[in-house]
C-alpha cells in the first residue's frame, strides 16, 4: 500500500499494510519542501475543532489528515469513504473522488500540481526566496478570494496556520 507516494517521497524502504500504519509512518511529517504535510496524531483533535468551527456543515462527518502549503485541510468524508479539500481561502469545501490511499499514490505523488497548487507554490517560493514553512504555518491570502481577493502571489503572505483560519472562520459565515 502507498508504494508511490513512498517512492516518491524517498520513503520506498518502508512496508505499510494498512491506513493505520500509512498515518504512523508520516506522522507530523512534511512532503515536497512544504507542499503537503501530515497533521501530527497529536493535533488532530483540536485541528478538527478549528475545521468544524469554520465549516459546520462538515461537523461529524470528517476526518482531518493532512494539509497543503495554502492552509487547506484535507480530510475523509467518513460517509462516502473519499477525501474532501476544506479551503479556508474560498470558504468551500471540495470533495476529491479518491480515498486516502488513492489520494496519495496519484492525486499527490503525482498531480501536486493539480490538486496541491504546486506550480503556484513554485511561484511563491520564487518570490519569496525560497522560505521554508514552519510546521505551523502557511500561505495565505491577504484578503481571501470569496470577499474579492485576487487568486495571484501577489496576494499571498506566510502566516501562522492557525491565526489565519480563526480569522477566515467568521468571515466566512457572513
Amino acid at each position: 500500500m502507498f508504494e508511490n507516494f513512498l517512492k516518491s517521497v524517498g520513503l520506498e524502504e518502508k512496508e505499510v499494510n494498512s491506513v493505520d500504519d500509512f498515518f504512523a509512518l508520516v506522522d507530523g511529517a512534511t512532503f515536497y519542501n512544504g507542499l503537503y504535510r501530515i497533521f501530527a496524531s497529536g493535533e488532530i483533535d483540536k485541528w478538527t475543532g478549528i475545521v468544524e468551527e469554520a465549516f459546520p456543515q462538515a461537523k461529524g462527518k470528517i476526518r482531518i489528515f493532512g494539509y497543503d502549503w495554502l492552509g487547506r485541510v484535507f480530510a475523509l468524508n467518513v460517509a462516502g469513504g473519499n477525501v474532501v479539500m476544506l479551503e479556508p481561502g474560498t470558504g468551500q469545501i471540495f470533495s476529491v473522488p479518491d480515498d486516502i490511499e488513492d489520494f496519495h499514490e496519484y492525486d499527490v505523488a503525482e498531480d501536486s500540481d493539480d490538486v496541491l497548487a504546486g506550480a503556484f507554490y513554485r511561484s511563491w517560493l520564487e518570490q519569496n526566496d525560497n522560505y521554508e514553512l514552519k510546521h505551523d504555518e502557511c500561505v495565505g491570502y491577504k484578503v481571501p478570494l470569496f470577499m474579492g481577493g485576487k487568486d495571484n502571489v501577489e496576494n499571498l503572505e506566510a502566516g501562522d496556520m492557525e491565526v489565519y483560519w480563526e480569522i477566515l472562520s467568521p468571515l466566512m459565515k457572513l
